[in-house]
């Protein structure tokens, strides 16, 4: 049987920013297939539903459809907007999570912002400012062990656009890492009980959710159009766009995330 993933889309306005027109239904498909155990075997099957959770708000009927993985995407939004879209889905993670504990679910940016304030945690806007670009993410013992890293390994580095952070993780998630800006990088929740040492060895598909705040999924030249649609509209400084655009030309190991991600979905 193949793989079936969901795809909540939290932002539509992405294909009007790309010169290629690809949305983030388009920019997962790659990530997932270049990413899949068996891609250099051929063209790897899954299969992928979106779902418009901002204008049609729609979502996935979880007592008739079957995931391996819900993926929440990220967006132009900050999860403390007083939107009706964004109340909406705090609430069916919310749901999800007391509800449906085998679901798996997984969040990016703005959708792992969304599962951590939905939990219990806490989202803010960072006033220490933008994180742009190819960014160090240093791993705790948790976050090496997913991502099958030793000691002396290095940072994890991933493309990143946020200003928003998480400042407090949920009740019981394991933080992946840290950045230089940015306290709370990843989470990892595991059922029956908490990790209780970071130190743990993990194995990674026996948890119910993960989220990254990074965009392991973009690309160089999909970060620096974002980062340059940031900079005409006032959001980040010329000067921070610029550093931002030329962070994003880093070597980034986005396809190493995308590895551990279908270790989580129990795809080997």
């Amino acid at each position: 049987m193949l793989p079936k993933i969901c795809l909540l889309v939290c932002d539509n306005s992405l294909s009007g920013i790309l010169s290629s027109k690809q949305t983030f239904t388009d920019i997962f498909v790659e990530f997932l297939r270049s990413s899949h155990p068996n891609h250099h075997k051929g063209s790897p099957s899954f299969i992928l539903d979106s779902y418009d959770v901002v204008d049609a708000q729609e979502y996935p009927n979880l007592d008739k459809e079957q995931y391996d993985g819900i993926i929440i995407s990220g967006s132009v939004a900050s999860v403390y907007e007083d939107l009706p879209w964004i109340k909406k889905l705090l609430a069916w993670v919310s749901y999800v999570f007391a509800t449906k504990p085998k679901v798996k679910l997984l969040g990016f940016c703005f959708g792992h912002q969304i599962i951590a304030q939905a939990l219990g945690g806490m989202v803010t806007c960072n006033e220490n400012g933008w994180e742009l670009g190819v960014t160090p993410t240093h791993l705790s013992d948790a976050g090496k062990s997913i991502l099958g890293r030793t000691d002396d390994s290095g940072a994890l580095m991933v493309q990143e656009i946020h200003r928003d952070h998480v400042t407090k993780p949920p009740p019981s998630f394991l933080v992946l890492g840290h950045s230089a800006l940015s306290p709370v990088q990843g989470l990892l929740f595991i059922d029956d009980g908490v990790v209780e040492s970071d130190s743990a060895t993990i194995d990674l598909s026996s948890a119910r959710i993960l989220t990254f705040q990074g965009h392991p999924e973009f690309t160089k030249d999909v970060s620096v159009e974002i980062i340059e649609a940031i900079s005409k509209l006032g959001l980040a400084s010329e000067a921070l766009a610029i550093q931002g655009i030329q962070r994003a030309g880093d070597k980034d190991q986005g396809r190493d995330v995308g590895r551990s991600v279908w270790k989580f979905l129990r795809v080997h």
